[in-house]
This record gives C-alpha cells, structure tokens and sequence, in this order.
C-alpha cells in the first residue's frame, strides 16, 4: 500500500530529525552544561543516540529508493 509506505518514510524522517536534534542537545550539554553529572550522563549517551541515527538515516535512504 502506498499510504503505509508513505507514511512510514514520513515516520523514517521524523526519526532522522528527532535524533539529529536529540544529539546536538546532548553533545551541547556534553561541552557546556552546568552540571558535571548530567554533563557526563550527556557524554555518555551521545555514542548511543549517534548510533541510533545512523541507523535511522540508512532505512530512511533505503526508503526511498
């Protein structure tokens, strides 16, 4: 169906958008947050949220071919 796989590379965007936004926070807070745990917790959890994002924006090209 083609509305399903529409939506669904609309769902694949939303994806790459949210985890680019979600890693800049993250390296930011990483780099110049206030608290040292928190800013640890961020340094710590960049790779992850990274990783996340490549795999999102690699269905996301596959969807469209």
């Amino acid at each position: 169906d083609v509305t399903e796989g529409r939506e669904y590379f609309e769902y694949l965007r939303d994806q790459v958008t949210g985890h680019e936004e979600a890693l800049a926070l993250h390296k930011s807070y990483a780099a110049n947050g206030g608290d040292a745990v928190l800013k640890r917790a961020a340094a710590k959890t960049a790779p992850i949220v990274q990783s996340h994002l490549t795999r999102a924006q690699a269905l996301a090209a596959a969807g469209a071919q």
